[in-house]
């Protein structure tokens, strides 16, 4: 199936990107202690959180709108977006700047740093624009070769600022920062040879028809982020930075079941979305069996990376994070539950429904910080995976309720065919 053909292709080249957290991860616990290594966690929370908020959802439509527009309407779309990104960022650096000396104590890093996030989230946000655009133009040798060059830059800077120079946490972000940054150059000048970026081109219409579309999503984005990151920042207060530390390389080996999903969501999306606009019996009983073949290898990876946690963090970890271990069948199960609702939550996308999915981000933020601060005050720093893996339960029980209420889909179709 073409499908599973451009899966495996792009899975790969995907997986190298992925893979920099792991490849690093082995001389990051064993040259940085528990309290460098909460520090750049909190950077790196900080930065995701940051992105949806720099875009505001707009950039949804870009994605949304390659396969409909033609050339010259598409690029006046990508333009008008990419501008009014860029002066979002710029309200957004001008409040941090004033804001940096009380973020400083609020955020537990430093403020040089702090005025730092903003650049790193809008460099952030042009290369996966750049890496969606690849893949929608099924570009899949030069999504392999953009990402193998990420993956070796990125691991290649590490090694050099923390093992060669000697910096503790901040090298990490530097080799971050450099290879975002290159990676950034490289996509503005793609896109204007593409002739996506227009001289004085900014359509305060097609900016106002991107927000409608992408606005609702901001909760949905936002509220996946601050559910990944939120318990970086109770753990920081509530226990300790060192505590961050530990729990965050318990939570990078769970957080593999997540790179699994959004790879898929990555190739799924499109195919999911061609085959709606022209549904049939056929299709939808297509539709429904990958959906099932990746339920079950969702499963079978989180069996495989818990059952496998002892001996990697024997082998792998330093073992001043040997603790870290007992969060990753947490972990790996959070998202396995993220997993589902990616699978039923495009049927919303598809009926454009996105407020439905701002409702059930907000209950899952809000369900999330709540059950953090009661959970962590009980059971420590491990009621903080317990807070990530019920809150995303809920969602996902609640998003395929309303899902196959709006949308049903043959799920229960073998029963039929055994009668």
């Amino acid at each position: 199936m073409k499908l599973l053909k451009s899966f495996s292709i792009y899975s790969i080249t995907s997986l190298l990107t992925a893979s920099i957290p792991f490849l690093v991860l082995p001389v990051l616990t064993h040259y940085l202690s528990p309290y460098d290594y909460g520090q750049l966690s909190l950077f790196n929370t900080y930065v995701l959180i940051l992105v949806p908020l720099i875009s505001l959802g707009s950039n949804g439509l870009v994605g949304l709108e390659f396969f409909k527009n033609k050339k010259l309407a598409f690029s006046k779309l990508f333009s008008s977006v990419a501008r009014f990104i860029f002066l979002n960022f710029i309200c957004i650096l001008l409040l941090t700047f004033f804001l940096k000396d009380n973020l400083e104590s609020f955020l537990e890093l430093p403020s040089k740093w702090i005025l730092v996030i903003p650049f790193v989230a809008l460099l952030t946000i042009i290369v996966e624009q750049y890496s969606s655009q690849l893949i929608n133009q099924k570009k899949a040798f030069l999504y392999g070769g953009v990402s193998v060059s990420r993956v070796v830059i990125e691991v290649s800077l590490t090694l050099l600022f923390i093992i060669g120079i000697g910096m503790n946490w901040e090298g990490r972000i530097f080799s971050w920062i450099t290879t975002v940054f290159l990676m950034a150059i490289v996509a503005i000048y793609y896109f204007k040879k593409e002739g996506w970026l227009i001289k004085n081109s900014f359509d305060i219409k097609l900016v106002k028809k991107a927000l409608i579309y992408g606005l609702p999503l901001v909760p949905h984005i936002l509220g996946k982020f601050v559910i990944n990151q939120s318990d970086a920042i109770f753990i920081a207060k509530m226990v300790s930075i060192e505590d961050v530390g530990i729990y965050r390389i318990g939570y990078q080996f769970g957080f593999v079941i997540a790179i699994f999903s959004g790879i898929f969501l990555n190739i799924y999306s499109p195919y999911l979305y061609e085959r709606l606009a022209k549904i049939n019996y056929k299709k939808k009983i297509e539709i429904v069996r990958i959906s099932y073949i990746f339920i079950f290898a969702l499963i079978a990876l989180t069996l495989l990376v818990t059952f496998s946690t002892n001996t990697i963090f024997k082998y792998l970890i330093d073992e001043k994070y040997s603790s870290g271990a007992q969060y990753v069948f947490w972990i790996s199960s959070s998202y396995l539950f993220w997993g589902g609702y990616l699978i039923f939550s495009g049927y919303i996308f598809h009926l454009k429904k996105t407020m439905i999915l701002a409702y059930l981000s907000v209950l899952n933020v809000a369900l999330n910080l709540i059950l953090n601060y009661l959970l962590i005050s009980k059971y420590g720093v491990i009621g903080a995976a317990y807070a990530t893996t019920i809150s995303f339960f809920v969602v996902f029980i609640l998003c395929a309720f309303i899902s196959n209420k709006l949308y049903p889909m043959p799920w229960l179709y073998f029963f039929k065919k055994i009668n």
